[in-house]
């Protein structure tokens, strides 16, 4: 089973095109998911499609707190500069949240609305 569900801060504000041909709208954005105990935070890329991407790009900036719901997805390229194969992976957003982030409380509500 390929499923995540993550809940972070948007770590940049999110960036949308739109596909040639079809003209779909796709977004990215990276968010910091909060470790365990000292750790550092895990980051991770998400790309967003359609009526989705829309969305996220109007109402989410830097800093604001989401929760998603989607599958990993491994993305393989040749590197431009050296020759060598790249292998990266980023999330695809099948589900997102905009949660509220007056308190830890309500962040909290948020997250357990959001699945």
């Amino acid at each position: 089973m390929n499923e995540v569900h993550l809940v972070g801060r948007a770590g940049r504000d999110p960036e949308v095109r739109y596909t040639e041909g079809e003209g779909k709208a796709v977004a990215t954005v990276s968010i910091a998911v909060k470790a365990r105990g000292d750790n550092p935070a895990n980051w991770f890329n998400l790309t967003v499609w359609e009526k989705t991407a829309e969305i996220l790009a109007k109402y989410v900036r830097k800093g604001h707190y989401l929760a998603v719901k989607g599958h990993i997805k491994q993305d393989k390229w040749i590197d431009r500069d050296t020759g060598e194969e790249r292998v990266g992976m980023t999330i695809v957003v099948e589900k997102l949240t905009l949660c509220n982030s007056k308190s830890s409380e309500s962040e909290q509500s948020d997250y357990d609305d959001a699945f």
